[in-house]
């Protein structure tokens, strides 16, 4: 929870100066930048997940118009290509993660 490490820090900051103090004040500080940065890694993934997502469905979407009026295939390349890039994008992603553990 940061609200209470960002308590710690302000706590810490009224203290008396001391090398102990201001090495707790440092370590501190870094442990909210590591949050900051998790939190800001999160969100990058929800919004790629999101948009993932929402491309899957746009190509079932349009599979389905295709199936239904029976298209000729030269409709369907289009829908080839979409679906390597999103599994592309998926394994950007999966590769990205794993980075980060």
């Amino acid at each position: 929870n940061t609200t209470r490490v960002q308590q710690e820090l302000d706590y810490a900051r009224s203290e008396p100066a001391s090398p102990r103090r201001d090495q707790t004040i440092t370590a501190i500080e870094s442990q909210l930048a590591s949050a900051a940065r998790i939190d800001s890694t999160t969100r990058d993934t929800y919004e790629q997940l999101r948009l993932l997502d929402a491309r899957i469905d746009e190509m079932v979407a349009r599979s389905v118009e295709l199936s239904v009026s029976q298209t000729a295939g030269e409709d369907l390349s289009g829908l080839g290509e979409e679906a390597e890039a999103i599994v592309s994008d998926m394994e950007s992603l999966r590769v990205a993660l794993e980075e980060t553990q």
